[in-house]
Order: C-alpha cells, then structure tokens, then sequence
C-alpha cells in the first residue's frame, strides 16, 4: 500500500511532519511519500494573498 501526503504550500516534502509520518508509516509496512509542488509564488504566501486567489 503507498499513500501520498499533500503538504502546504510553504512546506516541503523533507519537512519535520512528513519525515515523522513516513517513519511511523514505514514502522507498519506503509510507504508515504511527500510531493513536491515546486515553489510557490510569494503572493499566495501571505493571508492577503490567498484571499485574493479565493475571491
């Protein structure tokens, strides 16, 4: 079984949670794996910015 962990845009897949979630995963014969979305723009970054993408 593999699962996919969708992190935030300003995470990455080598983050503190997916590490910890992919040792414990691993611990039960899971394989997890954390997807890269590449950078994202530093607009979207801020509350303002995912306000403006919302509306």
């Amino acid at each position: 079984m593999r699962f996919i962990y969708l992190h935030g845009f300003a995470s990455s897949p080598g983050s503190a949670k997916v590490v910890y979630l992919r040792d414990r995963f691993a611990d039960i014969g899971i394989s997890l794996e954390g997807m890269s979305y590449g950078k994202a723009p530093n607009s979207l970054l801020s509350k303002g910015g995912m306000g403006e993408l919302m509306n």
